[in-house]
C-alpha cells in the first residue's frame, strides 16, 4: 500500500517582488515521502505568484471606526484610507525596508480643550474575523505607535500593516493619555 504525505519543510522567505508587474512569487519546498517496503523521499518545489497591486492605489478596505466615529473621548477620526505602500523602516525583524505592505493614513482631532497623547496601532483580518495584518511600526512599544494632539487641533497619522491580500477590514484601536507625562 502506498502512503503519501505531504508536510511542507519551510516557506522559503524567497519573496521576489517584480517591480513592473507588481507580482510576488512565493516558492514553497515540500516533502514527499513514499513508503512501499523502503522510505524514499522526494523534494518537490511548487511556484505561486501573488499580484500586489500597484504602489499608491487606494484599496477598498473598510476601517474601524468609520471616519466621523470617536477612536476615544474626543478625539474625532476625521479621515482614514488605505493605500498600497511599501515598508521603509527595519524596526521588526520579519520584515524588510522594501516589503509591500498596507499604508494606513487619516487625520486625527482633538475637540478637547485639554492636549492629549494617543497610543494606537491598527490590525486586519479576513472576512471571517480572523487576524491576518499587524502594525508594522514600533513608537513606544514594538507594534504601537503614540501621538500628541493640541487642544482643538488636528494631526495626521500613518501606519503601515503586514501585506495581507485577505484583508477585507482594518480595526483601529487607542488609548489617551495625559500630553503632560509623554509615553517614552
Amino acid at each position: 500500500m502506498r502512503i503519501f504525505i505531504l508536510l511542507p519543510i519551510a516557506l522559503l522567505l524567497a519573496l521576489t517582488l517584480i517591480s513592473c508587474t507588481s507580482e510576488m512569487t512565493v516558492t514553497e519546498t515540500v516533502q514527499v515521502t513514499q513508503t512501499v517496503n523502503q522510505t524514499e523521499t522526494i523534494m518537490v518545489t511548487e511556484t505561486q505568484t501573488i499580484v500586489i497591486p500597484p504602489i499608491g492605489q487606494v484599496l477598498d478596505i473598510s476601517i474601524e471606526p468609520a471616519p466621523g466615529n470617536y477612536l476615544v473621548k474626543k478625539i474625532l477620526l476625521e479621515s482614514v484610507s488605505v493605500t498600497v505602500g511599501t515598508y521603509g523602516q527595519a524596526h521588526l525583524v520579519t520584515h524588510t525596508p522594501g516589503d509591500p505592505c498596507l499604508v494606513v493614513s487619516g487625520t486625527m482631532t482633538n475637540e478637547d480643550d485639554t492636549a492629549w497623547q494617543i497610543a494606537f496601532y491598527a490590525t486586519g483580518y479576513k472576512s471571517n474575523g480572523i487576524s491576518v495584518s499587524g502594525t508594522l511600526d514600533s513608537g513606544f512599544l514594538v507594534g504601537r505607535l503614540s501621538l500628541i494632539i493640541p487642544a482643538k487641533s488636528s494631526s495626521n497619522f500613518t501606519i503601515h500593516l503586514s501585506w495581507n491580500e485577505d484583508v477585507h477590514h482594518i480595526r483601529l484601536y487607542s488609548s489617551r493619555y495625559s500630553a503632560e507625562v509623554p509615553l517614552p
